[in-house]
């Protein structure tokens, strides 16, 4: 009885090794031996003996003996197999939609070449050919001329094409020995040290050659992917498979709308987790994961060069992420309803690390438009070669003023007068002309608002004001203090020109007033900025003293964090594999400074020093806030936890949240208290009037996502996943109310009269964990886009962040926590549903609300 996995490939070659040899057993006899693998054994078997009849006659080898007798053969074979007749088939190399690819022999020319031919179905031998086989020998056909005529280093050649009487197609081109991307990249996820991430660049840079050679002759892949590109064992890169292509502005022998797609949304959604993908030509897809959102919506007339261009840039995310763009447990249906619905999970958030022009590639590239991808092939390509040799990259950085941003993070003072003289020579001619005709105030003025423009971008850009950020703080500071200098000028430039213009009004006569009033308003918005920049009390961030600030936080945060000795006891604490993290390992943290153990929940607590001075614990185990405490983050162990369901109260439950989303949460950090007032003004964007006037321990309300998402970058912080978020608001609980079953027995959680607006933060009782108001006071945001739980969507394992929607595009997000509004103090159904820990509420991207809040978290770094 058969009850090993049999690998066919490897028992045809062992077959083909016997006929060889004429010792190996009958194919009927094998077919009985491994019935499992009997029907696919047939069909290489037919394939066979097709190939048989159409390759078996003679070379020019054969016909030369003939005539001038054996010793004109030389016998060459640096492969070392001896002579044999035309073509002998050794095994199976692979297999596609449309065809197979055999190891075979050439001893023409004593040599092993891969030879394709048509896969099963074109009928038995001497019979009738269907239409659908004609089609699909023709589209053979139409890859075998198109992969000859493009003779280029990353496609191979076509040595050979034929076809026997029954329609038996094949043509042969070399076997190359190596792997494919795809397994480059499985290395590289798995820290072969054989793989870099810059060789595999230049694979990718490679890969953009040939298709840009490819584009050049009007030829588009339209099936590129990892599993499609050959490395070879001496840094041979091929671009494979080109059965799918199409010469633009000739008739297209492909019907590439995918079938379920044809049969509209009800079929895709009725779909078998376990049927293949196919088109409407019956070719199967294996993954549309690198597939572009055009080529998956089935808008064929819409394909061209950009569409290769997106799945170059999908090939990049892998290499960057370590997984496919889109991916889902449930088969490639749901894959591609991922693509056709919305961008992936954004790189910054699933490679926090990844270099950030090497993600601005990408994210080009993979542009939901194709007319915002790059122009073609080239250019992402020249992209690829900046970055591996150290120049500027477009995608990331582009125009005159990309080496003036290199030139201040390289913080060197002499720098400031050099850049200055670089943008001279780089405007060339026209800045000469303009230095000449011009008075040199006016190109000072030019200088200082390009100047400008730069500090303010880079304000915005560094942060957190973490040690690595350093030396380009310092040169921020330098430079602005340089520009700052030159205020005095540019006002006087500004009285005189204001003053020329109203002489000119009220004289009624020509002067250089219409060049005047041309640069009045650029040289007005130039003193406002300078004057922010020096302001001592600025109303944002762009301005020295801000720069000051952080640059005093960023040199002192390791030596107040992870160099302080508390560490050691908050590492011991954690480790010990009885306490609640079960032996967890954890490095310090850098900003983060330990409080120690909460006496009432067990876990570990740490002020993050970015936010302001840690408080001081009570006797009670409580602290002592302050409108100077920092946010105050509490280590939440890792675990299993289920989103969703009914719960102990299905009548309260809502359709919704209704279905059960399993996911895997390692330990993160969240905040014990939300935002205050107070912390946010330290660091955020311009203040609210009512925070300027109140800076307090009270919630920051009426923040939008994009608020949001933008104070914990700042900060170094993130927004809570929805499940980390419903996860710590339950405190170890797996009622509907962390405070148990019955909503009655909410008087722990200690509710005055709450409906006039929220309470400061810490007025009520914590959870298991030691949260406080997390129902009650605000409600919060969390990272995750709105997503019916029924939908069953692909979450992260780790914290189950949405896999299968893109932040960048998503409009509408999802906030949770009753607030303040609710009334407690009320026992209603309506209170009762909306108090629960599982109740969800959908908010908008801009969206402000005075009920609207957040509670930050950050990842355990290794």
């Amino acid at each position: 009885m058969e009850n090993a996995v049999v690998d066919v490939d490897s028992l045809f070659a062992e077959y083909l090794a016997g006929v060889e040899s004429g010792q190996g057993p009958e194919l009927e006899a094998l077919c009985v031996a491994h019935p499992s693998a009997a029907p696919e054994l047939r069909v290489l078997h037919e394939h066979w003996l097709r190939l048989a009849s159409a390759i078996g006659v003679g070379g020019a080898t054969d016909s030369l003996i003939e005539s001038f007798g054996a010793e004109v053969d030389p016998r060459i074979s640096i492969d070392g197999a001896p002579p044999q007749s035309r073509f002998r088939v050794k095994r199976v190399v692979g297999r596609g939609g449309m065809g197979i690819v055999f190891e075979v022999w050439d001893p023409e020319f004593r040599r092993r070449l891969a030879m394709k031919v048509v896969r099963s179905g074109i009928g038995a031998l001497g019979e009738q050919p269907s239409p659908r086989t004609a089609r699909v020998v023709s589209r053979f056909l139409q890859e075998a001329q198109i992969t000859g005529q493009l003779q280029h280093p990353g496609v191979l050649p076509v040595h050979e094409l034929g076809a026997d009487a029954s329609g038996q197609a094949w043509f042969t081109m070399p076997l190359v020995e190596g792997s494919t991307l795809a397994q480059v990249l499985d290395r590289i996820a798995a820290g072969d040290v054989e793989w870099s991430r810059e060789r595999a660049l230049e694979m990718l840079a490679r890969v953009c050659e040939t298709m840009a050679f490819a584009h050049s002759r009007d030829v588009i892949h339209r099936d590129l992917k990892p599993a499609n590109v050959m490395v070879g064992s001496f840094g041979e890169v091929h671009v494979m498979d080109w059965g799918l292509a199409r010469v633009l502005g000739q008739a297209d022998r492909h019907d590439l709308r995918l079938e379920m797609l044809a049969r509209h949304a009800p079929a895709l959604e009725a779909a078998r987790e376990e049927a293949p993908l196919m088109t409407m030509d019956g070719d199967v897809i294996g993954t549309p994961a690198y597939m572009s959102p055009e080529q998956a919506r089935g808008e064929l007339d819409s394909l061209g060069p950009q569409t290769d261009v997106y799945a170059v840039g999908a090939m990049l995310y892998h290499l960057l992420t370590g997984a496919a763009p889109y991916r889902s447990a449930r088969g490639p249906h749901e894959v591609l309803a991922a693509v056709v619905t919305g961008p992936p999970h954004p790189i910054a958030l699933a490679a926090p690390g990844a270099p950030p022009a090497l993600v601005s590639i990408a994210e080009r590239a993979m542009r939901r438009e194709a007319a915002d991808r790059y122009p073609d092939m080239a250019a992402m390509s020249a992209d690829l070669r900046a970055y591996l040799e150290g120049r500027v990259v477009v995608a990331h950085e582009s125009g005159r003023w990309a080496e003036a941003r290199a030139w201040v993070r390289r913080n060197r003072r002499l720098s400031i007068a050099m850049a200055s003289s670089a943008i001279f020579l780089l405007l060339g001619g026209i800045g000469m002309y303009v230095v000449r005709s011009v008075e040199r105030s006016l190109w000072e003025r030019f200088l200082d608002m390009r100047r400008l423009t730069v500090l303010q971008r880079e304000s915005d850009e560094l942060w957190p004001p973490t040690p690595d950020r350093v030396e380009a703080m310092e040169a921020w500071v330098s430079l602005a203090e340089n520009v700052v200098s030159r205020r005095p000028m540019h006002v006087r430039e500004l009285a005189q020109r204001t003053s020329r213009v109203s002489f000119a009004a009220g004289a009624e006569r020509a002067t250089d007033s219409e060049l005047d009033a041309w640069i009045i308003p650029e040289l007005r918005e130039l003193v406002d900025g300078l004057e922010q920049l020096r302001a001592s009390d600025p109303v944002d961030q762009t301005s020295i003293a801000r720069m000051r600030a952080r640059l005093d936080a960023a040199r002192s945060l390791a030596e107040r964090t992870t160099q302080d000795p508390s560490w050691e006891a908050a590492i011991d604490a954690i480790a010990d594999p009885a306490g609640p993290y079960g032996g967890l390992t954890i490095a310090p943290q850098l900003g983060l400074l330990p409080l120690g153990t909460d006496p009432h929940s067990g876990l570990q607590e740490f002020a993050h020093l970015l936010t302001g001075e840690p408080p001081r614990r009570n006797s009670d185990g409580t602290f002592d806030l302050s409108v100077d405490s920092s946010i105050v983050l509490v280590l939440i162990p890792g675990a299993r936890h289920v989103l969703g369901g009914v719960g102990d109260h299905p009548e309260l439950v809502e359709t919704f949240e209704r279905a059960e989303n399993e996911v895997d949460l390692d330990p993160f950090f969240i905040s014990k208290y939300e935002l205050t007032r107070a912390q946010w003004a330290r660091w955020s964007p311009p203040v609210p009037d009512e925070v300027a006037t109140d800076p307090s321990l009270m919630p920051m309300g009426s923040l939008s996502h994009d608020q949001g998402f933008e104070i914990v970058r700042r900060l170094g912080l993130i927004l809570p996943t929805e499940a980390q978020w419903d996860y710590a608001s339950r405190g170890g609980a797996d009622t509907d109310w962390w405070w148990g079953p019955d909503y009655r027995d909410m008087t722990v959680y200690e509710v005055t009269g709450t409906d006039a607006g929220p309470s400061p933060v810490g007025s009520r009782s914590p959870n298991g964990y030691g949260l406080y108001d997390m129902l009650g006071n605000l409600r919060e945001l969390v990272r995750d886009p709105w997503r019916d739980y029924s939908a069953r969507a692909s979450r992260a394992r780790g914290d189950g962040m949405l896999l299968d929607v893109g932040l960048d595009q998503a409009q509408i997000f999802t906030a949770r926590g009753a607030y303040f509004f609710v009334g407690f103090n009320q026992s209603t159904p309506l209170t009762r549903q909306m108090s629960r820990c599982s109740m969800r509420f959908t908010s908008g991207r801009a969206q402000t609300m005075p009920i609207t809040g957040l509670r930050p978290a950050r990842v355990v770094e290794s």
